[in-house]
């Protein structure tokens, strides 16, 4: 008998049918049963099932990376009313094999760093090859149980929907080469979250130039007011 230890690869198999079908930019989300011994016995003597949520990103017109499931698991999280960290990933298990580690992290609570809720960042190369995918991907697969317990409670509120516009400006800031993108977000949300909007970000790119000592970070803002439609000088 066969059991999955992760839903990823099933996903990548998905992702080269469509792929190959002409679909340009999609992503493609699983939740269902994983089973690994890691997980320990039951009183039957097989693994232990518990439930994954994972996702895949990819697209023929831009590199998805992983900043792209970086943004989606931030999103996801902040809408659950989840605080996650990002750190090194430093373990090997089916959950990790999937995905390059020098441009994947591992997903922990930031309360208690100890729990360990998943990864996230770009599938290795060798395994897009072997399953004929010349396209970037990159994607993320969390512990749905983990997820479920670290809701706290009354932190899920229902909100209407705005009937107005939501414009999408990019903007793009010039920041010291040793500042990363995390502190960077941290205070765009900071000032957005004192307009009164609704706001998500996207991050675009990272470059440098030939002066090292500066980058620039770009971002796409989705901008919402629930009462107007909101003015150019209020977007710029």
């Amino acid at each position: 008998q066969y059991y999955r230890q992760s839903l990823t690869p099933s996903l990548l198999e998905k992702a080269y049918m469509n792929l190959d079908a002409g679909y340009v930019t999609f992503g493609l989300f699983e939740i269902n049963k994983v089973q690994q011994r890691d997980f320990g016995l039951d009183n039957e003597n097989v693994p232990v099932e518990t439930t994954n949520i994972a996702m895949i990103l990819t697209s023929k017109e831009y590199g998805v990376s992983y900043y792209d499931a970086k943004s989606a698991v931030t999103e996801l999280m902040s809408r659950l009313g989840i605080c996650i960290s990002f750190v090194p990933v430093d373990n090997d298990s089916p959950i990790t094999s999937p995905y390059e580690k020098l441009r994947s992290a591992n997903i922990v609570l930031s309360a208690d760093q100890s729990i360990n809720i998943g990864i996230c960042g770009e599938i290795r190369g060798a395994i897009k090859r072997a399953m004929k995918i010349d396209d970037s991907i990159a994607g993320f697969e969390l512990d749905f149980n983990k997820i479920l317990q670290a809701i706290p409670e009354n932190s899920v509120e229902y909100t209407d929907l705005s009937r107005y516009p939501s414009p999408k400006p990019d903007m793009t800031f010039q920041v010291p080469s040793q500042q990363n993108y995390q502190h960077s977000q941290q205070l765009l949300e900071l000032n957005l979250s004192m307009t009164g909007l609704r706001y998500a970000i996207e991050p675009i790119s990272i470059y440098q130039g030939n002066d090292n000592s500066i980058k620039n970070i770009s971002f796409r803002l989705n901008l919402t007011a629930v009462d107007r439609t909101l003015t150019g000088d209020e977007v710029a």
